[in-house]
């Protein structure tokens, strides 16, 4: 829909109005010892989450104002917890769900295991890194991150972290900015001439949208990656995934394999059908295509998909993205696309694919980058605001692995 005001014509959100409903998986993972959380406002379809009062009902945990949370204890290790989330508001219940708390069994911490994690700038939190850190903490000496990037980099300033463990033991990952499911079948850096069929303008636009001032012709394009699976081949591309298992983990399958994709392209859609197109139409075939070439080399592997981040305030849409997309169409667009990769696990047939719930983990109000500032042009008075709308700062990205290291120790045995 298109408005004018005032001669200017706008593009006007057309954000769907359906009845708010919770989003959650059937299974949720906890471990012992690591904080299990379910934040009410990212995994409920509303426009105005805070709208609602929420009731979660566990013989175990907490249910506080924004959350319910639960570090399992030894004892805990092993069972099931039936978890019941409500929303209400002053007519009576507006939406509830059912699922399943379930606590890993304690592992065997003398198995090693290989993590590879495929991923769009969601590592830039530094997730893949604390995961690793916190298994070596808590025993599992043979833990690694695999991948052909260096896991130890901060995105923000480009510090690098030191290595856990042995210095030639780097944390590992294959995480690009921007990047889809598409990305990982069909990017390679060709020649200016061949690299305009790969690449497109939404990605230009994509990377000016965070800051990176580009310029005029193909130079703008060093800052994309190539696929690590992808090999050139008598002029021709060619997916090759043990090429990329010889080069990162011995020429072997990873145990486990996290993808946390989706979200670049769904991010984008003001209107339904746009949204619909994007994610039916080209998110979800192309994670079946990934997922299809991944098995062909990778059959016992267990995969998690991980469900997308929610984000945080409007303030940080405003600060990264001026009035180009809201957290209210956003909000809208990252459920959509969780109820799709939902139904994709549950419609795949494959045993080993399974939906790894870290998008209701993050704190929306804390877990974020926020800067101190004047509260408007006139005021002496400072506020906090958060500064990124969707990468969340250190403390989420602990979060995160708080989740990913669950999931993981929920399927040790399988490995």
């Amino acid at each position: 829909m298109r408005k004018t005001v005032l001669g200017l014509v706008l593009a006007v959100s057309s954000v769907a109005v359906a009845q708010p409903e919770f989003v959650v998986p059937d299974r949720i993972y906890a471990s012992v010892g690591h904080e299990c959380n379910v934040y009410f406002s990212n995994v409920f379809d509303s426009a105005t989450p805070w709208a609602f009062a929420y009731e979660a009902l566990c013989e175990k945990g907490r249910h506080e104002q924004h959350r319910w949370c639960w570090t399992p204890k030894k004892e805990d290790a092993g069972t099931s917890q039936r978890l019941v989330l409500r929303a209400v508001n002053d007519t009576g219940l507006v939406s509830a769900v059912t699922t399943t708390v379930t606590v890993a069994a304690m592992a065997d911490t003398a198995k090693p295991v290989a993590m590879a994690t495929l991923s769009a700038s969601l590592v830039n939190c530094g997730y893949p890194r604390k995961v690793v850190e916190d298994m070596r903490k808590n025993g599992f000496a043979g833990f690694r991150a695999v991948g052909t990037r260096d896991g130890r980099k901060k995105a923000s300033g480009g510090a690098v972290l030191p290595p856990v463990g042995p210095d030639e033991d780097i944390p590992r990952h294959d995480g690009y900015g921007g990047w889809t499911f598409e990305s990982f079948l069909n990017r390679y850096q060709m020649t200016d001439d061949e690299i305009s069929k790969v690449q497109n303008a939404a990605e230009r636009q994509q990377l000016e949208s965070m800051g990176l001032k580009l310029p005029a012709g193909q130079e703008w394009r060093k800052h994309l990656s190539k696929s690590p699976f992808i090999r050139i081949e008598n002029g021709k591309k060619v997916l090759d995934v043990q090429m990329w298992l010889d080069k990162v983990n011995g020429g072997k399958p990873p145990e486990v394999i996290i993808m946390t994709l989706g979200i670049n392209g769904t991010f984008g859609p003001r209107d339904e059908k746009a949204l619909v197109d994007m994610v039916d139409g080209f998110q979800i075939p192309n994670a079946k295509k990934l997922l299809a070439l991944l098995r062909e080399k990778c059959p016992d592997s267990v995969i998690g998909l991980g469900t997308p981040y929610v984000g945080c305030s409007q303030d940080g849409f405003a600060e990264n993205y001026g009035c180009i997309q809201s957290s209210v169409q956003f909000r809208h667009n990252v459920f959509y696309l969780a109820r799709a990769l939902m139904r994709f696990a549950a419609e795949s047939g494959d045993p080993r694919l399974f939906v790894m719930p870290i998008g209701m983990a993050i704190d929306p109000l804390e877990s974020y980058p926020q800067r101190e500032g004047p509260a408007h042009a006139r005021s002496t008075r400072k506020v906090w605001r958060d500064v990124n709308a969707i990468h969340p700062s250190d403390d989420g990205g602990w979060q995160v692995a708080d989740a990913v290291v669950s999931f993981i120790l929920g399927h040790w045995a399988e490995y």
